[in-house]
């Protein structure tokens, strides 16, 4: 009777055990799928295995255990079927894809921080599919990722704005007035440019003088100070290219002084002066009428002796006596009139 109860218990256990296996691998007792994820899981400690049999947690500065937002400890998966390749992951600690659904992992030996968190920067690799089982990252079931960089490592786009400028070019620059084409030794006046078109993009002038020594020119406002007698020409450049230019002509300064006045038969000295009141060493003097005045020219002087025509029966006359003076090939002549009294 005993031996028959025994066969009875026995086949009761070999029937029952089938479901209690069922039951206890659904519950996770033996590493069934404990989670709800789909790509990812996070280990939540219950696997049959031991969560310190494999697992390589993600710990924070203070060695604690990092959870996620469900209380689940996160872990580097070295151990999962990808070679010790760490997944990376986004904010909700979905692994992360290319474009092409390759799921992005850092190298195994890649950087790390003091607890062996992945660094971020250290090089992403695109590994298995995300539409494949059978590659290696796709595996379901209680395993486990690293937590990413605060942004995503899967895509980067830098946005350029291009700025696009206009040029007008310069047509034509004329420089004035024809005024200043001569001025005396010591004077000075205004050059001045127009630039067409108006809205000619660079309009800023510079202008030069090819003489400095005989007139300067101030190269932002174009005003020209005349400094020796001689020749030279200003010019206007844009953007160092000459644009424009105008020959200028610096003429010595000649100023005749002495008597307005001379007796007949009577003689006076007029003498050749220069802008400083300094005595022309070189003059050509000359004298209209002749009849009326007999010149003896000296060195920057002139001795002028009055006479009446033969037969003049009239009262006083005049004759303007002319003096020129020539300083590096540059001419000027001044004028001074003389009365000839009876």
């Amino acid at each position: 009777m005993k031996k028959k109860r025994s066969i009875i218990i026995l086949a009761v256990l070999v029937l029952a055990l089938p479901v209690v296996l069922f039951s206890c691998t659904s519950c996770g007792l033996f590493g069934g799928n404990n989670d709800n994820d789909n790509d990812y899981t996070e280990y939540n400690g219950t696997d049959w295995w031991g969560l310190d049999n494999w697992a390589d947690f993600v710990t924070d500065a203070d060695g604690n255990r990092v959870t996620d937002a469900h209380g689940n400890f996160v872990t580097r998966a070295p151990q999962n079927g990808v070679d010790g390749y760490r997944f990376v992951t986004d904010d909700a600690g979905r692994r992360v894809t290319d474009n092409q659904g390759n799921y992005l992992v850092y190298p195994p030996n890649g950087p790390t921080d003091a607890h062996g968190n992945p660094i971020p920067g250290g090089g992403t690799t695109a590994v298995g599919g995300a539409n494949n089982p059978t590659q290696p990252g796709n595996q379901q079931g209680n395993t486990t990722t690293t937590t990413r960089p605060p942004t995503a490592a899967a895509t980067t786009t830098t946005t350029t704005t291009t700025t696009t400028t206009t040029t007008v070019p310069v047509q034509n620059v004329s420089i004035g007035p024809a005024s200043m084409s001569s001025l005396p030794v010591g004077g000075s006046g205004q050059i001045t440019a127009t630039v067409s078109p108006p809205n000619a993009t660079n309009r800023t002038v510079e202008f030069r003088s090819d003489n400095p020594t005989v007139a300067t020119v101030n190269p932002s406002t174009g005003q020209v100070s005349a400094v020796n007698p001689g020749n030279t020409t200003i010019r206007a450049y844009i953007d160092g290219v000459r644009q424009a230019s105008m020959p200028v002509t610096v003429n010595p300064v000649v100023n005749v002084v002495g008597p307005n006045t001379v007796a007949d038969g009577g003689t006076i000295t007029l003498q050749a002066r220069d802008q400083n009141n300094n005595l022309h060493s070189a003059v050509t003097w000359s004298a209209n009428p002749t009849d009326w005045v007999t010149i003896t020219p000296g060195s920057g002087t002139v001795a002028v002796t009055g006479r009446r025509p033969a037969g003049w029966t009239g009262g006083s006359g005049q004759a303007v006596v002319t003096a020129t003076v020539t300083v590096n090939g540059v001419s000027t002549t001044s004028t001074h009139t003389v009365t000839i009294t009876g």
